[in-house]
């Protein structure tokens, strides 16, 4: 994918979100992560976090569902894992996809497998500046169900489909329509090509992230004026760096 904001655009759009529908969101994001959703002309309903880890508080979910929700947009925070089962049951229970952004997680695991192996209906991977791995700018999705899949592959190039697009002779062939409009959200070669050179260093890179977190754990732990915020034992951190609040305030 181009960027985390179209693969984000592209999940939200499968998911069924159109103009007038709803989102649910933490408001502890970035713009790249909420903007899709106004992109849709679709709305964010802002879902207050748990203080103690700083996600997208699962309990909270059922008091903003309306007739108009059609997803809900979890962030890991900080490359910390979101509870995932919980969030899960929520969207079950509502009828509501649940889109995982995991720009920060790369390489975090949830009960011993990665992000985007746990069934949510979508799981997206930033490859941008300041990530583990980095194609300068790039995202993966990752999609649950197969047609899912296959429609992204359409979808992200125009909607077209590649394979009966052109005849055996180049020219453009007239039976191949375009049924749904797509968008340009492909990624480039060159932006692939830097980003697959990294793939061989994947388990250094996540492994250095994670002892810098330790690092910071270490460095603050008694530090007055600040609470650590909770991570969950059956996960492990992707970024690994500690986030922390002020002692006694709430998020």
């Amino acid at each position: 994918m181009s960027d985390v904001s179209g693969a984000l655009t592209l999940a939200l759009f499968m998911a069924g979100v159109r103009p007038d529908d709803e989102v649910i969101v933490s408001p502890m994001v970035c713009l790249a992560t909420s903007m899709p959703i106004a992109n849709l002309f679709a709305r964010p309903l802002w879902c207050d976090v748990d203080p103690a880890t700083g996600m997208l508080d699962p309990q909270r979910i059922g008091d903003l569902v309306t007739p108009r929700t059609r997803a809900i947009l979890a962030y890991h925070w900080s490359g910390d894992v979101a509870d995932l089962e919980a969030l899960q049951a929520a969207a079950r229970a509502h009828g509501l996809k649940l889109i995982e952004d995991a720009s920060e997680a790369f390489g975090a695991e949830y009960r011993g497998a990665k992000l985007g192996r746990h069934g949510s209906d979508f799981c997206i991977y930033s490859f941008s500046a300041v990530r583990q791995i980095t194609a300068g700018e790039g995202a993966a999705l990752f999609c649950a169900s197969s047609g899912d899949y296959a429609d992204a592959r359409r979808l992200r190039r125009y909607g077209i489909h590649q394979p009966s697009f052109r005849l055996p002779s180049g020219d453009l062939n007239p039976e191949s329509d375009i049924a749904v409009p797509g968008f340009n959200f492909g990624m480039n070669n060159i932006a692939a090509s830097i980003g697959l050179a990294q793939i061989p260093h994947v388990e250094n890179l996540v492994a250095r992230q994670r002892a810098n977190g330790r690092y910071y754990d270490s460095a603050l732990a008694g530090v007055g004026g600040l609470t650590l915020l909770d991570r969950r034992a059956d996960a492990a951190s992707g970024t690994g760096p500690t986030r922390c609040a002020p002692s006694g305030a709430r998020t």
